[in-house]
């Protein structure tokens, strides 16, 4: 008996976690489109200085990550984003959106070399 309620449990979790977790990630990415948005709106010139400071603060962590010099690359890009940004003025920015432009712009330096594919 518990071993056909735990084969039932496992088959229903493999089910239903993969539909639960790409809704959550649609979720996600909904609230950062929205979160972005709403501050482009507010303030414009956020987005122009956000995106210089996002690509040296990987460019730096890249860097000093292959010195050994810090052990948490997204960590140290992210202090440093947060820390430039205060001086700017800007000290009321949602860290979850620094998080995503780091992690955008990482992805598209790891990409930026592969020839997308061509189906035909």
């Amino acid at each position: 008996m518990n071993d056909i309620l735990t084969k039932a449990l496992a088959d229903f979790l493999a089910i239903v976690l993969p539909v639960l977790v790409s809704a959550l990630a649609a979720v996600a990415v909904n609230y950062f489109r929205l979160l972005e948005q709403r501050i482009k709106n507010e303030k414009p010139q956020l987005f122009v200085i956000l995106d210089v400071l996002v690509k040296q603060a990987v460019q730096a962590a890249e860097q000093l990550g292959l010195n050994g010099e810090i052990a948490d690359k997204k960590a140290y890009a992210i202090d440093y984003v947060q820390k430039m940004l205060d001086s700017y003025g800007f000290k009321d920015i949602d860290v979850s959106l620094i998080e995503a432009k780091i992690e955008s712009a990482v992805f598209a330096e790891i990409n930026k070399d592969k020839v997308p594919e061509v189906k035909g």
